[in-house]
């Protein structure tokens, strides 16, 4: 029978500090405005073992979650591809990446953060008990939406992995959402778990139980659309409404008994793009920089702004990566864990929701949710039309063009493979 565990320790972080997600963010964090939790799920059956952790924050590269990674894997003596450090994507938090160009990485609080990991591992194992599951998913655009446009919906998704004991009390919800939590601008400066955090407090305040947030193929999906203005209360209303959609979701699950789980990982390295001339860049952050300026004498709205502010985010980032392009990971990694008769599939990167839609759809799996930001990160996977339109995603991608697709077929061929292994 499936066993169980969950375990969480805070790991707010003393200020000041920097946080991650936006480049033309100015000073460090001057307050915390919530605490910022990790967050441990972990499995076991017939003999096998995986762990799932969950960090508010913001992304890790492979310097930071693979010490974090071997650690956890030795200390509960799990194969190491059997751990799965992922985390929230909050733009309020710290971040763990080599590049400074999002805020420069404390030492001293990673050091604390992969001490809290270790701990909380052991926690989530010592509490395991045999489970029931049940699993849940629908549409749900009312926090997050297409970030390209305005007139684009996005196949935004919320899926629900629910744990409960043998008596069917509550133990522990996964919650996979796919969207940017980028209520709060570049101007917050205080530590915030985002609207992930909102969910996960407005669920534990109406319901017993514990809950973990994992971000999903968030690539093209923020709440640029959505918001009504970038305040933490705004975070709050937002948060509230999909916590009220997970609610109204747990009342209908139905649980049964699983013997077992399977996971399968794979990993690819894909193209990588072939960049402009430095003349050629410095020419386009020119032509971007005054679209930009034409669109503030001309009165736009925030969200226009915002549309046209990432895309000179966007080239400027191009140009770095000019520079370090040879430095950066490039091995896109997938990871898929089926239990009954759904599947997680976990990828280091931020996943275009249209590509990652097609192979949920093409499932052989009654419901299947995509994580990102999950053992690594290498960056966006736009699909072929973002790269025609251009934007931010496209020219931060590390990528050559038919990266989405590329992945979006790796994906297929893992879930298959994967449903093999539970015949």
């Amino acid at each position: 029978m499936l066993e169980f565990g969950f375990s969480k320790e805070c790991i707010t972080p003393q200020l000041p500090i920097a946080l991650g997600g936006y480049a033309d963010r100015e000073g460090e964090a001057i307050g915390v405005h919530d605490d910022l939790y990790v967050r441990a799920s972990y499995l076991k059956a017939e003999g096998k073992q995986c762990i799932l952790l969950a960090f508010d924050l913001l992304m890790m590269d492979d310097a930071y979650y693979q010490p974090i990674q071997k650690e956890i894997a030795e200390a509960l003596k799990i194969p190491i591809e059997n751990v799965l450090i992922a985390t929230t994507h909050t733009h309020s938090a710290p971040l763990f990446i080599r590049q400074n160009t999002f805020g420069k990485v404390s030492e001293s609080y990673f050091l604390r953060v992969k001490e809290a990991a270790v701990l909380v591992a052991a926690k989530a194992r010592g509490q395991k008990q045999p489970v029931k599951t049940g699993w849940s998913q629908k549409k749900f655009s009312g926090v997050g939406r297409s970030r390209r446009s305005g007139d684009r919906e996005g196949d935004v998704v919320l899926t629900l992995l629910s744990f409960v004991d043998l008596k069917e009390k509550p133990v522990a919800t996964i919650i996979n959402y796919n969207c940017h939590p980028t209520v709060l601008s570049a101007a917050n400066r205080e530590v915030s778990a985002e609207y992930p955090g909102a969910v996960i407090r407005a669920l534990e305040e109406s319901h017993s139980g514990e809950f973990l947030f994992v971000n999903g193929a968030a690539g093209d999906v923020s709440t640029r659309f959505v918001r009504k203005e970038q305040s933490f209360e705004e975070m709050e209303r937002l948060g509230e409404l999909l916590a009220n959609e997970v609610s109204r979701a747990l009342e209908k699950l139905e649980y049964r008994e699983v013997d077992q789980f399977s996971i399968l990982s794979r990993e690819k390295t894909p193209k990588a793009k072939v960049l402009p001339p430095s003349d050629a860049l410095n020419q386009m952050i020119r032509e971007v920089s005054e679209k930009e300026e034409r669109l503030k004498q001309a009165g736009a709205d925030a969200a226009k702004l915002r549309l046209v502010h990432t895309q000179v985010q966007g080239a400027y980032v191009q140009k770095m990566l000019s520079e370090v392009l040879d430095e950066l990971d490039q091995v896109v990694r997938m990871t898929a864990v089926s239990i009954g008769e759904g599947v997680l599939v976990f990828v280091n990167g931020e996943w275009f929701s249209g590509p990652a839609a097609r192979v949920m759809e093409g499932s052989p799996y009654t419901i299947t949710g995509i994580v990102g930001y999950t053992n690594g990160i290498v960056g966006y996977f736009p699909d072929r039309l973002a790269f025609e339109e251009g934007g931010y995603e496209a020219l931060s991608c590390r990528f050559a063009p038919g990266i989405a697709e590329a992945v979006e077929e790796e994906g297929r061929s893992l879930l298959e493979a994967c449903n093999a292994l539970s015949e």
